[in-house]
């Protein structure tokens, strides 16, 4: 039916151009394949972000990656911009198809969220697309091991594009240089052209602290050379950036409240809500005025993950003096406890409206926060390195801590469902999982240190930032 089509079009085109008629006919028809070819394979490439095994905002994925927020990347160690089209063109050139690429960026820069535009929207003729994931390989013991997972999955006859989320997050690594230079080696050697072997591009996040490739750029330590690697860091956002992201929030509101869930209904004003503290106007516009007055050293919305949080700060900013804001954060960590003291701040002053007036509630406000503070720590620490904590563990630490529900109240944590359909609880991203992991391990006695020395310095190491 579709050839019939196309063969009317084209014999009516001919026979009032002639030639010429046909010949637009066909790229007319060569642009609509083309089209609808990228349209086949993007749809196929989504369906990767919807394995809620590996991916824990696999829900949001699609919704994220339609209204990504284009941004300015950064060389590495370097002043000059790059935009993600540039890194994409990289990608796609066959010229240096052979430069394998790495993006760094510090916890909760976008690195992952870059990592899968670049994947939906990078396509290349006969070319093969893998987006690997850390936690694909949690059950490797060791580092060879997983390296040979990764080989295996390689396809022999075809060109691909390897796209690897996370390379510092895979449990059998401890972070050392060793451990970067055999993966420098792994990829040296699955991307240089050999008569008998497809070509193979690798496209990586990780972390730069990390592996401590600072050392390896400038060339010590390191028993391998990065020049034939494109590194790109994802600098903190600039106000007009930061603005469009937080804005950006709106989408994840509705998208939640199309599907029933309540991830993101507390961080947008809502009109249903009687108690509301800005309508949508005003918190744009106060948003706006937080940015322009706040400097990179104390803004916390300069990284992509806290502006998930903006509704919360801003409301806080507002109704505080606006003068203990006026500070300079000097570490990530000071950052993220100040938006999690604000988040629970926030969902205490919606659910407990009535406590708070006069300031009678202070007292209840502190113990509220006392509660989940020390609940978080508690999670932290049962969950240790791994991901997720089954639920009779989570109802457990609840009633040790007196906890009502699951719900907005702890903003950094969300339930799951794994492949067994079986409930468990998680963070909603590592930046937070680190920071009372670290809680967890200095309220530690000397005695239980101690007993797990080896451990807490790994721990250390791995959550340092």
């Amino acid at each position: 039916m579709e050839e019939t089509i196309r063969e009317i079009i084209e014999d009516a085109a001919e026979s009032k151009w002639g030639k010429s008629g046909k010949y637009i006919a066909d790229i007319g028809f060569f642009i609509i394949d083309t089209a609808q070819n990228r349209r086949t394979i993007r749809k196929q490439k989504l369906n990767v972000f919807r394995n809620k095994s590996y991916d824990m905002s696999y829900l949001y994925n699609e919704v994220i990656l339609k209204n990504f927020v284009k941004r300015n990347f950064r060389y590495y160690g370097s002043n000059r911009n790059i935009s993600i089209y540039k890194v994409k063109a990289e990608i796609k050139s066959k010229q240096y198809f052979q430069r394998n690429i790495i993006l760094t960026g510090q916890t909760g820069s976008g690195k992952s969220t870059a990592l899968k535009w670049l994947f939906l929207n990078t396509t290349l003729h006969k070319c093969n697309y893998i987006y690997l994931y850390a936690k694909m390989f949690d059950e490797c013991k060791s580092l060879d091991e997983a390296l040979k997972e990764i080989e295996n999955i390689i396809p022999s006859d075809k060109h691909s594009i390897i796209f690897f989320d996370g390379l510092d997050e895979l449990k059998c690594i401890k972070g050392n240089a060793y451990e970067f230079n055999k993966f420098i080696s792994f990829f040296d050697k699955n991307s240089n052209h050999e008569f008998d072997k497809p070509d193979c591009k690798f496209v990586i996040s990780t972390r730069p602290e990390h592996f401590g490739f600072n050392n390896m750029i400038i060339k010590k330590n390191s028993e391998r050379s990065l020049d034939n690697y494109l590194i790109i860091e994802l600098p903190e956002l600039t106000p007009k950036e930061a603005f469009r992201i937080c804005k950006s929030i709106k989408k994840l509101y509705q998208f939640d409240k199309k599907i029933g869930v309540s991830n993101f209904t507390n961080k947008w004003p809502s009109k249903e809500k009687r108690n509301i503290f800005f309508n949508e106007k005003e918190y744009l516009n106060i948003l706006k005025k937080y940015l322009n007055v706040t400097k990179d050293a104390n803004s916390l919305l300069n990284i992509p993950l806290l502006c998930r949080y903006a509704y919360q700060i801003i409301c806080d900013w507002f109704e505080s003096e606006q003068d203990s804001y006026n500070q300079i954060y000097k570490t990530q960590s000071d950052k993220v406890k100040k938006v999690i003291e604000c988040c629970i701040k926030w969902e205490f002053h919606d659910r407990y409206t009535y406590q708070t007036e006069g300031g009678t509630g202070d007292v209840f406000l502190n113990k509220y926060r006392d509660r989940i503070w020390n609940f978080l720590t508690d999670i932290a620490g049962i969950m240790d390195d791994d991901k997720f904590i089954e639920k009779d563990q989570w109802m457990q630490a609840i009633k040790l801590r007196e906890i009502q529900e699951i719900n907005e109240a702890f903003c950094v944590l969300k339930e799951v469902k794994n492949k067994d359909e079986k409930e468990k609880l998680c963070f909603v991203h590592n930046i937070f999982q680190n920071y009372f992991l670290a809680r967890y391990y200095i309220l530690m006695t000397k005695e239980e240190r101690k007993k797990c020395e080896d451990q807490y310095i790994y721990i250390y190491i791995k959550i340092k930032f």
